[in-house]
């Protein structure tokens, strides 16, 4: 999740994942991840994402940041 600390629309972020994944999705508005399916630690031990916010300022500001997952947490 990230801060704006501008007024107004400035302030307002969006949420993209830098590459389309078969396995997460993101919320646009709030920043959350999911998972679209189970995931199978066997197949694929480790999911790197990569996070693109961008404010709704002109220009726009945009920052990224990593996200791993490992495991299925029951």
């Amino acid at each position: 999740m990230t801060e704006d600390k501008d007024q107004g629309i400035n302030s307002q972020v969006s949420y993209r994942l830098q590459s389309t994944s078969q396995y997460f999705e993101i919320d646009a508005n709030s920043g959350r991840i999911t998972t679209k399916q189970l995931l199978d630690p066997a197949a694929i031990q480790l999911h790197r994402l990569t996070v693109i916010a961008t404010d709704k300022g002109t220009p726009a500001q945009t920052s990224t940041g990593n996200y791993m997952k490992t495991g299925v947490f029951l």
